[in-house]
């Protein structure tokens, strides 16, 4: 008796000779057991207390049909919502071995509700009796045994019990059955609610609705609301305060819910309140209303789809019942028609007086046919409404028979193709007007149809090209296979899309660039139809894209140019400086060669950069008011003495020939490298023959020349008897290191010089040549009307000139400056040097006597020649300025030429240029 009563209670417990599980209410969780059910169950109390019912007796997974979990579960959310005992009838419930295995068993359970001293459920105990050995076949042999044991008693108790129950489980059971046919049907779950406590009681199948596991616990009312969406909350809670609040006998809701996984459903329900011993519950159920809700809004959005398409695609419906005769209209039909929505004529014949007169007679007869025959008509008509519109529509209808095979109603669809139509003609219209050739072929006549482009652009009448073969015929032999059997690898294929590029015979024999593109249209069974296309005439655009990459070449030429041509020519400046020096002050006539070779080297070297500046036409041009003819005439000696005796030199010039404004340095050297190359092409001798002459260059020239302004041009022809070229050489002629002559006998830069000088000094140039002919290389350069001309002077051989002058020179490059301060000294100035412009201003601050500012363009220092020049200027207007460089950019030249007043002293230069330059320069008056 010293022991703690709660001990004594547990051992009282434990021993009792009843099969008895206590449970908590909230999650069925396993607090107490009896012997006797650990002994039934075959477990252990450590193994099951503190864990809950389902998770100690699980049903069998492999098992499709077991249902103990469910049965037990929702007994207990009876027990908890009721809150009095539930008797089960004998329950088929499996239990899990030790070794993971289960063993079929049966029971018959009483759970009851233990309450609390507030009335509220504080444990449920658990009773079950296993009668397994009695549900068995076996049973009356196994009672005849057992009966002679001290259970009798006990087992005979289950047996009234059950056979007593039996007959009414059987119908409780065919009930239960049916209403979970019902509820699976429906997707309908039951419920019952206890208003007093606040408790929600669910059937399997609402748990299921609200994405819930039956082990769950029932929500109640204020995590139900926590459940339904935010959108309808606030409505659904009204709707239950009105129904508490009211005392109201019944509720109906509808609104969403979201489940725990996020999925939104619709749920709709109702309930009615009912009394018990125990006191008020309300009994309902509720439905899963989500496929009706999600159905019901893509029947009424395909009710507006139709709708829609009727309206934008101006297709109606109707129908003409024949006995007793009714004529319906839908709204789009009447619409069409002219008429209000829900409009329908009282007969036919009404609705046939909305055709314009001259298919009145027509449409009668297709809808007598189909009444009297069954034919059925889709027919291409045009109304005349009383507003006095006249669209044209599309009619079809067909005939419906009743059992017999008598036609009962004729109906049909109705469509206003007004706009198809427009777009009918309008295609006509812009198949006449587009610049493209349209074709259609139609696979199952064999027969191409052509717009009237095929004759604007290829001159071939639409019988010329009838069919497929005819236009295969017009194909360059080269291309022909090529492009057949690509069309119709596309034809034959699953593809839709072909597009091809090739040469097209034009009626004239001449060949166009074409791209051409065809779409193939295809039956249900994928077989080609028709196909239909275009073909575009692109030389011309070949051609522009052919000068386009010219111009790109020549601007990469000219940027590669421009980049090594200032540094490479003051290399050359020196080299050529001190060549001539050494070739003037050796004695040794060994040393005096090697002095002029490399003089000569030099020399080469200045003239290559000079002509790739000059075809990429970055050389500065110093153009002045000049007459050709007194040009050519004034270099006659040069050029008789650049040719051999064996060729005849002739001159023809006109002598009304124009002035043009150009460098005439640069067109007597342009002019010797023409002669030189004609030289060179008549090894044995021939005629060479320079012509000049007044030439107008019209529009129709300059269509085939882009670059090319119409014009009043002077022109000067290089002609020669000599091999002459072909096509492709032509073609080439003009790029840069590109030469027919062997190695060391050209560098492939002359033609180029002069392609670049001629575009930058704005005129044009054309080679004629044909192998065996000789060749003709024409110069156009623009005529100026009314201009002074300037009196060519060819240069003449001289000593260098010096003088006294204090000389200001601002060259970065060291070597360079250290060059041209001793040669300036060396022709007697005085001279004063610097490596940049601020320094050149600080002297020029500091010297009053300074008469010439000789300046490089391109120097470090954030101050170019040109800014140089300018500052300089305004310190002392009276200052002479001579700028030099190996590539000028963009400071003192612009569009190829030098700005007025501007002179300059091109890098490379020998003693004899320099001296000249300067003095040339000194001598100016201002």
């Amino acid at each position: 008796m010293n022991q703690p009563m709660d001990f004594l209670y547990k051992r009282l417990f434990n021993a009792s000779p009843s099969k008895i599980l206590v449970l908590q209410p909230d999650r069925f969780e396993i607090i107490a057991v009896t012997d006797e059910y650990l002994k039934a169950t075959a477990t252990k109390e450590s193994d099951i207390v503190g864990k809950t019912l389902f998770e100690v007796f699980p049903d069998d997974p492999n098992d499709p049909n077991a249902d103990g979990v469910n049965s037990l579960s929702a007994s207990l959310q009876r027990v908890m919502s009721l809150k009095t005992a539930d008797i089960m009838g004998i329950q088929r419930y499996p239990i899990r071995l030790p070794n993971g295995t289960f063993e079929e068993r049966f029971w018959s359970p009483v759970n009851s509700p233990v309450l609390d001293e507030f009335g509220a459920v504080e444990f449920i105990m658990h009773r079950v009796e296993d009668v397994t050995e009695i549900v068995h076949e076996n049973s009356f042999a196994i009672l005849t045994e057992i009966t002679k044991t001290e259970n009798r008693i006990a087992l005979q108790d289950i047996i009234l019990r059950s056979k007593e129950l039996k007959q009414t489980l059987s119908k409780l059971q065919e009930h239960e059955a049916r209403i979970r046919t019902a509820e699976r049907i429906l997707s309908l779950g039951t419920w019952e609610y206890n208003p007093q406590t606040g408790t929600l009681n669910w059937s399997k199948q609402v748990f299921d609705i609200y994405g819930m596991t039956p082990t769950q616990k029932a929500l109640d009312v204020e995590e139900y609301f926590a459940m339904v969406h935010p959108d309808d909350r606030e409505a659904s809670i009204a709707v239950y305060q009105s129904f508490m609040e009211e005392n109201a006998p019944r509720i109906a809701f509808e609104h969403r819910v979201t489940t725990r996984d996020g999925d939104v459903r619709y749920v709709k329900g109702f309930g009615e309140r009912h009394w018990t011993p125990d006191g008020e519950i309300v009994v309902g159920c509720v439905q899963d209303i989500t496929s009706f809700i999600r159905n019901r809004d893509k029947l009424t959005q395909a009710e507006y789809l139709l709708r829609l398409a009727g309206e934008k695609a101006r297709l109606g419906g109707w129908r003409v019942e024949l006995d007793p005769p009714v004529v319906t209209w839908t709204s789009e039909t009447a619409v069409i028609h002219g008429m209000p929505a829900g409009y329908s004529p009282p007969d036919v014949a009404t609705a046939v007086q909305f055709y314009a007169p001259e298919f009145r007679e027509f449409i009668m007869e297709v809808f007598e046919r189909c009444v009297q025959q069954g034919e059925a008509f889709d027919v291409i008509c045009q109304l005349q409404l009383p507003d006095g519109r006249s669209p044209w529509i599309r009619a079809i209808g067909e005939a419906e028979r009743d059992a017999q095979g008598k036609v009962i109603v004729v109906q049909g669809a109705f469509q206003d193709i007004s706009t198809l139509r427009e777009a009918q003609d309008r295609f006509q219209l812009i198949s006449k007007a587009t610049n493209d050739v349209i074709w259609d072929w139609n696979f199952a006549t064999n027969k191409i149809w052509w717009n009237a482009s095929i004759t604007d652009t290829f001159g071939y009448t639409l019988s010329d090209m009838a069919g497929p073969d005819s236009w295969a015929l017009c194909i360059h032999p080269d291309d022909r296979q090529r492009v057949v059997q690509g069309i119709h690898q596309v034809i034959d294929g699953e593809e839709n899309y072909w597009e091809c590029d090739y040469r097209f015979m034009k009626s004239d024999g001449q060949y166009a660039n074409v791209i051409d593109r065809g779409f193939v249209t295809r039956d249900g069974k994928g077989e080609a139809i028709r196909m239909v296309g275009s073909m575009l005439d692109i030389t011309e655009r070949m051609v522009m894209e052919q000068r386009l990459r010219e111009s790109q070449k020549l601007e990469a030429v000219g940027h590669l140019t421009g980049g090594v041509a200032h540094d490479f020519n003051n290399l050359l400046t020196i080299i050529l400086g001190n060549a001539e020096m050494l070739s003037e002050l050796v004695a040794d006539p060994n040393l005096q060669s090697m002095a002029e070779m490399t003089l000569s080297a030099a020399k080469r070297g200045a003239e290559l950069t000079r002509h790739l500046l000059a075809f990429a036409r970055r050389h500065p041009l110093d153009p002045k008011m000049t007459d050709i003819n007194q040009l050519v005439e004034a270099m006659w000696g040069l050029i008789r003495r650049t040719l051999p005796e064996n060729i005849e030199l002739e001159f023809a010039p006109d002598p009304d020939l124009g002035i043009t404004e150009i460098d005439a340095g640069e067109l007597e050297t342009a002019l010797l490298n023409l002669v030189v190359n004609a030289r060179d092409a008549m090894q044995d001798g021939g005629k060479l023959t320079i012509e000049t002459s007044t030439a107008v260059l019209d529009s129709d020239y300059a269509d085939r020349h882009s670059e090319v302004i119409t014009g009043e041009y002077v022109m000067i022809c290089v002609s020669d008897t000599g091999i002459g070229m072909d096509a492709d050489t032509v073609s080439h002629a003009f790029e840069p290191f590109f030469t027919t002559k062997t190695v060391g006998k050209g560098s492939g830069l002359g033609l180029s010089m002069v392609f670049g000088f001629t575009k930058q000094s704005g005129g044009h140039i054309k080679i004629y040549s044909e192998p065996g002919e000789g060749t003709a290389v024409k110069l156009y350069f623009p005529m100026v009307r009314g201009a002074q001309q300037v009196n060519y002077q060819p240069t003449q051989e001289s000593s260098p000139e010096g003088g006294t002058e204090h000389i200001l020179i601002a060259e970065d490059d060291d070597l360079v400056l250290k060059h041209l301060e001793a040669q300036l000294r060396s022709l007697g100035y005085r001279v004063t040097a610097v490596t940049s412009g601020p320094d050149a201003l600080k002297v020029l601050g500091s010297h009053n006597d300074i008469e010439l500012l000789l300046t490089d363009i391109i120097m470090p220092g954030g101050m170019n020649g040109r800014e140089l020049a300018d500052r300089a200027k305004a310190m002392y207007p009276k200052l002479k300025i001579l700028f030099t460089s190996g590539y000028t950019e963009n400071a003192i030249v612009h569009h190829g030429r030098l700005d007025p007043g501007v002179d300059l002293l091109s890098k490379p230069y020998n003693r004899l240029e320099l001296a000249t330059k300067v003095r040339q320069v000194l001598s100016q008056k201002r």
